[in-house]
């Protein structure tokens, strides 16, 4: 939910660039189903692949001041897609203007076929030791001796893994330009991830940094 532009629901989605659909978002409130209108807002960086990330704001209908699922489709197959829809939770319902959750988080994108132990383990333990309070991982496949490693992590309260399912509907590329890697989307599609994390995360922390798994950003001084 986004409550900085008055009370809005934003959905992050990935469209094909080329088509500019009149957007409708239905909602779930006390179990009964609402409609409104959806503005789209194409992400600028798309490095000119075919599909790009696209932020939809949802105006709530007046009758319906806190939902709990919201899903988006067309004005043109609103009819026949309403009771089939993939409704997805509205997060964010409160604003925490006293005290967050966590005080530094860092998002982490996309893990693909990722299988490098060592790595994987000197960066969460380094985060630990940077006293980072989650570590958010957008996952789409791994070997299962890196599963083992991010359910201990879990299980410590340190990690969160978002699946990553984008590959079923797209083709992500493995290269930032199209002449890199063939594709429907930039670089596994980790512009929509890294957006998804910052507002997923918007009102729970006070600073998000967004990284690779083998990146480390070092302080210079410590004021304690």
């Amino acid at each position: 939910m986004e409550h900085r532009k008055g009370i809005k629901v934003r959905v992050i989605a990935v469209a094909l660039r080329s088509e500019k659909p009149a957007y409708r978002c239905l909602f779930c409130c006390k179990e009964k189903l609402h409609i409104s209108e959806g503005v789209s807002d194409f992400y600028d960086d798309n490095f000119n692949f075919n599909y790009g990330t696209v932020h939809i704001l949802c105006s709530l209908p007046t009758e319906c001041e806190t939902p709990s699922h919201v899903a988006v489709t067309t004005a043109e197959n609103i009819s026949k897609e309403s009771r089939h829809a993939v409704f997805l939770e509205v997060k964010n319902q409160r604003v925490e203007n006293v005290s967050l959750h966590y005080n530094f988080t860092i998002c982490i994108s996309t893990m693909f076929d990722y299988n490098n132990v060592l790595q994987l383990v000197q960066s969460l333990e380094m985060f630990k030791l940077l006293e980072v309070d989650k570590v958010v991982i957008y996952k789409t496949s791994c070997t299962p001796e890196i599963q083992r490693i991010l359910n201990y992590y879990i299980n410590e309260g340190l990690v969160e893994v978002i699946p990553w399912m984008l590959s079923r509907y797209v083709t992500p590329s493995q290269g930032w330009l199209p002449e890199h890697g063939p594709g429907d989307i930039h670089y596994y599609g980790q512009i929509p991830a890294l957006n998804d994390c910052v507002y997923r995360y918007m009102y729970q922390t006070r600073y998000v940094s967004l990284q690779d798994i083998d990146e480390l950003i070092l302080p210079q001084s410590v004021d304690r």
